[in-house]
């Protein structure tokens, strides 16, 4: 905490997700990628 929130850091917060959940980053960003589009969907 303490540091300003920056896109540069979602590559490391991807890969603590990763670890805590006992799966790959590519999981991760498949999933988060498809949450997103989600997201996106139900905006409009």
């Amino acid at each position: 905490r303490g540091k300003r929130n920056e896109s540069s850091y979602m590559v490391k917060v991807a890969e603590h997700i990763a670890a805590i959940k006992g799966v790959s980053l590519q999981d991760v960003a498949e999933k988060t990628t498809e949450n997103a589009k989600k997201l996106r969907s139900e905006e409009r």
